[in-house]
């Protein structure tokens, strides 16, 4: 079952915010192949055990899991610190299998590091227009936008809503992942 809510926002600009109460794994994945980005975003706390959360979304969701602090810095450390801007979309993209299938995706504060001058979440989209892809992130959210770190922090960004997925905490428990705190 899926239950739409209306929400005004102060300046009368109207929004329709899905919350889905009942979706299965395989309707999370065709809900996200069926969009123009196919990303879906997983809010964590900082305490959330990525590794174990990334293994439960695979199994339910198929697919398969990627530690981008792991993997990326490794490949990122063979790269002059100059070039490093440049590349990190290639090396990333480099990683993800050539194939589409679902791919969750881990550990991504690194996406926003400062010295690499990338937006992340605009990365994350890119990528996500040839598979669906999950983040795990640490991150904040309301009903219009997405961000990273705090305002004022070196690594703070944010993002429109719109493009995104949202995968709530109380989809995340449906699907019987690990339980992720409200966040917002």
């Amino acid at each position: 079952t899926h239950y739409a809510l209306r929400i005004t926002f102060h300046a009368g600009m109207e929004s329709n915010i899905t919350t889905v109460l009942s979706l299965s794994a395989k309707e999370l994945i065709e809900t996200l192949q069926s969009r123009y980005y196919r990303l879906g975003i997983l809010p964590i706390s900082p305490d959330t055990d990525e590794e174990r959360l990334a293994k439960q979304v695979v199994q339910s969701c198929g697919g398969i899991s990627l530690n981008v602090g792991l993997t990326l810095s490794e490949r990122l450390m063979e790269i002059p610190m100059s070039q490093r801007p440049l590349r990190t979309p290639i090396e990333l993209g480099a990683l993800l299998p050539k194939t589409p299938c679902a791919v969750v995706l881990y550990h991504l504060p690194l996406l926003f590091h400062p010295e690499l001058q990338t937006n992340g979440f605009r990365l994350l989209l890119q990528l996500s227009r040839n598979m669906p892809m999950i983040a795990l992130l640490c991150c904040r959210y309301n009903d219009r936008v997405i961000w990273y770190a705090t305002p004022g922090h070196p690594e703070y960004q944010q993002h429109t809503i719109e493009d995104v997925y949202l995968i709530s905490p109380r989809e995340a428990v449906a699907l019987g992942w690990e339980e992720c705190d409200e966040i917002s």
